[in-house]
């Protein structure tokens, strides 16, 4: 399945829990677009459901209420969103479901003194479990009548997408995760440059950088020291970057916003790299960029199959 989650305990004013709600949604049916039609370039893929979960566990109690909206959500999971279109949707799972059974087994009620998303993990894992023997089948309660809804997935890249909170321009994969912040998520001015950010670091885990990183010691973060670490670390952005323009081309959006998104982007942050000074140039990852939107453009003039150039294997 998609899971879109916040992924830090959040209050009720911490920036709304309506505002981060949506911006779930909205990561969801991006991160769908992007994963199922880019799954041909993906080395490692999962069956996708196009819906995202949440628990009453995971807020903090002082929260709850405003998220429970009366008797909403209880202590079980509730369909948070649907993508519109996807398996999901067409299956006619609805937000607000309340998740009852996952192919016969009930699904977690637990409700901790603090924030915590074990019940969350434990529902996304049985239904992840569960998409690799279709058809899922899920026992929802809907209103006050129960029903089942059974669907099977559809294959995509296999990377699982969060939202986490904090006010820094921040995005980043591990290989298996990617994580944005809610703050890059309000920055995107519209679903071209969100799916730019996603796609770069959705391509860091296609290319398998954190294990390339990993396997060849190179240390990560404002601590390590610099040098070689600067190089590898540089190569890998570039090949996320070039490889982003076909994720987001393959996907449907705008190729054209991609430019003018890494100058607004690099206005922001400056003229040099981040803090942690392993980043690009700007104005070179920017020549870089127009440079691979103009490859896609020549590719669709020339009625060709969308696929990127000069990306190692």
């Amino acid at each position: 399945m998609i899971a879109v989650f916040i992924a830090l305990a959040i209050g009720a004013s911490d920036p709304g829990i309506a505002a981060l709600q949506e911006a779930d949604a909205r990561v969801a049916a991006i991160a769908w677009q992007l994963q199922t039609t880019n799954a041909p370039l993906c080395s490692e893929t999962a069956p996708l459901a196009g819906f995202t979960i949440q628990t009453l566990a995971q807020y903090e109690p002082f929260a709850r209420p405003a998220v429970a909206q009366g008797d909403a959500l209880d202590r079980r999971p509730m369909v948070q969103a649907v993508v519109a279109g996807g398996t999901a949707d067409r299956a006619g799972l609805k937000a607000g479901d309340i998740v009852l059974e996952i192919d016969g087994a009930p699904t977690p009620r637990e409700l901790p003194p603090r924030a915590s998303y074990d019940a969350t993990a434990k529902t996304q894992a049985m239904i992840d479990s569960a998409l690799l023997r279709p058809p899922l089948v899920l026992r929802i309660l809907r209103g006050k009548v129960s029903r089942t809804v059974e669907l099977t997935g559809v294959t995509g890249c296999s990377s699982r997408i969060e939202i986490v909170t904090g006010k820094s321009l921040n995005a980043e994969a591990d290989g298996h995760y990617v994580q944005i912040s809610g703050s890059l998520v309000d920055f995107a001015a519209n679903d071209d440059e969100l799916a730019t950010i996603i796609a770069h670091e959705l391509a860091h885990n296609i290319l398998h950088h954190p294990l390339r990183l990993d396997t060849e010691n190179t240390a990560r973060g404002l601590f390590a020291k610099l040098g070689k670490r600067d190089t590898q670390i540089r190569k890998t952005e570039f090949e996320a970057d070039r490889m982003a323009v076909w994720l987001v081309a393959r996907a449907g959006y705008d190729v054209d916003a991609i430019v003018p998104f890494w100058m607004r982007l690099g206005e922001r942050a400056g003229s040099g790299a981040p803090s942690d000074g392993t980043h690009p140039d700007w104005n070179e990852r920017i020549d870089r960029a127009a440079a691979a939107v103009t490859e896609v453009k020549s590719q669709r003039a020339a009625s060709a199959e969308l696929l990127p150039t000069n990306m190692p294997r």
